[in-house]
């Protein structure tokens, strides 16, 4: 158990096994708490790409695999860097993020039936809104063309009326009987029902057009809404979330939650107290940092930098073999 901590740690195994049980119980706890949201993020994926977006098992695994890879990565990388403020408040913020994001693809899958009904009323919406656009384009024709109806309508039933009254002798001539003149005022009232009957034809293709071209535009609507779309998918969460309390607390309560797995690397980090094996580390750092101080003070005071020029150093092997004279 500890030879395999000490790798996800980065610690050297041979140092680490002569060491109190202290000193390896926080190295196998670090190494626990890496894989904690490593495996989150590998089921949250797995599910969300399976069961929401319905991806096929081998890319949706796939996917899950490398995700939970690059998040193993970053954990191991913060379990052995040393803290530091820059450190803790980069961890913060991809913390942050991660725990959005986690929380967004587990609200996903737990509440898939919920976000399914939302997302049907999403596009119902898009329906009604499309065929009400096309009834407002249409609506200053179909205007025109009623009022041309019903007034070709009043036209015919004037004439019929007249041609009534001419017949029976109420109006008109007033001789009762069918005369040339009811025949005229009869042949008129024809004439307009024709008229009517135009107008009324006219205004009934106008009616299909406009009836067709909603069941057009909502066949291709239909087409081509992807109620599978992650964007979509969100979208609907968060109306969800805007209109249902109870949705809104328990996607806090998954939110807080999965802050506290993401943050459980530093929390632990940041809280657990040095060890012997972790002073005996600063202690052999410190040591070695000092050692190389040390070389770089006597380098500093013992090395000469024009002896390293070719003409110096002939200069000197000259002088050190040559013997002196009286004169010299």
């Amino acid at each position: 158990m500890t030879k395999f901590s000490c790798f996800i740690t980065g610690d050297d195994y041979e140092m680490v096994k002569g060491e109190s049980v202290s000193s390896k119980k926080k190295i196998n706890t670090l190494a626990m708490a890496v894989f904690v949201p490593v495996i989150m993020w590998f089921c949250a994926t797995l599910i969300l790409l399976l069961h929401v977006l319905e991806s096929s098992l081998l890319s949706s695994f796939v996917a899950a695999l490398l995700i939970s890879l690059l998040v193993f990565i970053i954990e191991k990388s913060i379990v052995m860097s040393n803290g530091n403020k820059i450190l803790f408040l980069f961890r913060f913020v991809l913390g942050l993020f991660v725990a959005l994001l986690g929380s967004l693809a587990i609200d996903e899958v737990v509440f898939k039936n919920d976000i399914d009904n939302q997302v049907m009323e999403i596009r119902n919406d898009m329906i009604s809104n499309e065929k009400h656009r096309i009834s407002k384009v249409n609506e200053g024709e179909l205007f025109y063309l009623e009022n041309q109806k019903a007034a070709k309508y009043a036209a015919w039933q004037y004439a019929l009326k007249d041609a009534k009254q001419e017949a029976d002798g109420t109006g008109g001539s007033g001789q009762r009987g069918v005369s040339e003149i009811t025949r005229l005022k009869e042949k008129q009232a024809n004439l307009l029902k024709s008229d009517y009957e135009k107008a009324e034809l006219k205004l009934n293709e106008v009616r299909s057009g406009i009836e067709e071209a909603k069941k057009v535009s909502t066949l291709k609507l239909s087409k081509g809404f992807n109620e599978n779309s992650l964007l979509l998918r969100i979208k609907a969460m968060f109306m969800l979330v805007k209109s249902n309390m109870i949705m809104l607390f328990v996607y806090i309560l998954f939110t807080g939650f999965l802050f506290s797995l993401e943050f459980l690397v530093v929390i632990l980090k940041s809280t657990l107290g040095k060890t012997a094996y972790e002073r005996k580390l600063e202690a052999i750092e410190a040591i070695a940092m000092n050692k190389i101080k040390n070389m770089e003070n006597f380098e500093r005071d013992h090395f000469h930098p024009e002896d390293m020029h070719e003409k110096v150093k002939s200069a000197k092997n000259y002088l050190s073999t040559k013997k002196s004279s009286v004169f010299n």
